[in-house]
């Protein structure tokens, strides 16, 4: 009886054994083949993402081994959504980058332009100023050669008037040498007027305060257009 005991024991123990061994099988089976349907996906996924972060290239998608599991395909459906995000807005910041440039590249050249028409401008006033200031400068000499060659004659012709009318001569003869006279030195006064511009020009000019008659200015004039009124 113990023999036989023993023995059904052993054969229980081997059969225990093989049932134990066959059930790691098993699961070792089953285990390998879930972690095919769940660890490679989600590696190949992982690697994937380190290489989009590395390269920076998010137009390429993750080519991850099709798996039964939903919440794996959710995943990877989520990824790739999310990878399309980002190239669509990768896509608008390039475009709108593009269009910063061509606006600015547009700017840069009606600032150029505009620039170019200023400096013409300021090169064609300063050409008219350099005129205008040569064109003073010789009026200033003219004038001031020219003075001399005015003066003289008519200084001239009042010492001639001046003479003639210390001599005795017929009363209507004295009267027109005395308008012709009082005209010379009116004239002599209005060209010492307008030589005097030169002297406003050089800023030498000096203001005199004189006394003057106008009665014998009006007696002046009338005498002077009496002639030509007769």
């Amino acid at each position: 009886n113990n023999n036989a005991l023993l023995h059904n024991l052993l054969w229980f123990l081997l059969a225990a054994t093989l049932i134990l061994g066959g059930a790691l099988m098993i699961a070792f089976l089953l285990a390998t083949r879930l972690q095919k349907q769940i660890t490679d996906p989600l590696y190949s996924l992982t690697r994937h993402m380190s290489e989009i972060i590395q390269k920076e290239k998010y137009s390429s998608y993750p080519e991850v081994p099709s798996t039964q599991m939903y919440e794996i395909n959710v995943l990877i459906d989520n990824f790739t959504a999310m990878l399309d995000q980002i190239c669509e807005h990768e896509q608008a910041l390039q475009k709108y980058s593009a269009d910063l440039k061509q606006q600015v590249r547009e700017r840069t050249c009606e600032l150029e332009k505009s620039n170019q028409k200023l400096e013409a401008t300021i090169t064609q006033l300063n050409h008219a100023k350099n005129e205008a200031v040569n064109a003073s400068a010789a009026k200033s000499r003219f004038l001031a050669n020219i003075s001399h060659e005015i003066r003289t004659p008519l200084h001239v012709a009042l010492g001639m008037l001046g003479i003639v009318l210390g001599e005795d001569l017929p009363t209507e003869v004295q009267r027109k040498l005395c308008i012709a006279h009082d005209a010379s030195s009116h004239l002599q006064g209005v060209i010492g007027d307008i030589l005097d511009f030169s002297k406003i020009e050089s800023g030498m000019l000096q203001l005199e305060d004189t006394s003057f008659s106008f009665t014998e200015l009006a007696r002046l004039v009338v005498k002077c257009l009496e002639p030509r009124a007769a």
